[in-house]
C-alpha cells in the first residue's frame, strides 16, 4: 500500500504586462477573487490585490510515494503556469510555500507547536 500525502501549496507572484482584455476581465471579476473567498482546492483558487499587481493561487494536492515539498512545488508551479497560459495572463516572480498537512497533524498529536497558516 502506498502512502499518500496531502500538501497545501501557495504559489505567489506578480502579474506581468496584461492585455487590455485580460485587465478588463480581472477588474470585472475582482470581487470573486478576494482573499476572504480563497480556499485550498485541487484546481487552485486565484486571489489578487486591488491594484491587480500581486496574486496567489492556493492548491491542495495529494501525492503518493514521494510527497516531498519539492515535488509538490514543481507540480503546482506547472499547474499555475498552465492556468495563466490558458487565461492569457502573463506572470513573473513565482514563488511557492508548501505545507505537508500530515506533518501538521503529527505535530498536533505529539503536542508540538503547529505551523501557522
Amino acid at each position: 500500500m502506498s502512502s499518500q500525502g496531502i500538501m497545501r501549496v501557495i504559489v505567489r507572484g506578480r502579474f506581468g504586462q496584461l492585455s487590455v482584455h485580460a485587465l478588463e476581465y480581472l477588474r470585472a471579476n475582482q470581487d470573486q477573487h478576494e482573499v476572504h473567498r480563497s480556499r485550498f482546492t485541487p484546481e487552485g483558487t486565484l486571489t489578487y490585490d486591488s491594484l491587480i499587481d500581486f496574486f496567489s493561487l492556493r492548491y491542495e494536492i495529494r501525492l503518493t510515494e514521494d510527497h516531498s515539498d519539492s515535488r509538490a512545488a514543481e507540480r503546482t508551479l506547472n499547474e499555475a503556469e498552465r492556468f495563466f497560459r490558458t487565461m492569457g495572463f502573463t506572470q513573473r516572480d513565482l514563488k511557492t510555500s508548501v505545507m505537508d498537512m500530515g506533518a501538521v497533524r503529527t505535530r498536533r498529536q505529539t503536542g508540538q507547536a503547529s505551523l501557522e497558516v
